[in-house]
């Protein structure tokens, strides 16, 4: 099993969110997602952390 970290970037319109890898990983995971890849036959757990979305304003606003 293999432990992927990710950020919670967006939220899209379509539904889908946008995630990119992070680097700190002393942080403490919001959420967890378990996956299998059909590719490597590997268990993936893909945590990831909530992130305010801000515009071009700079004001942010939670999900």
């Amino acid at each position: 099993m293999k432990i992927l970290h990710f950020q919670h970037i967006d939220f899209l319109k379509g539904g889908s969110i946008i995630l990119r890898p992070r680097r700190n990983d002393g942080l403490i995971a919001d959420g967890r997602i378990v996956f299998s890849s059909l590719r490597d036959n590997e268990t993936y757990v893909m945590c990831y952390v909530l992130i305010p979305v801000c515009n071009s304003v700079n004001h942010c606003s939670d999900i």
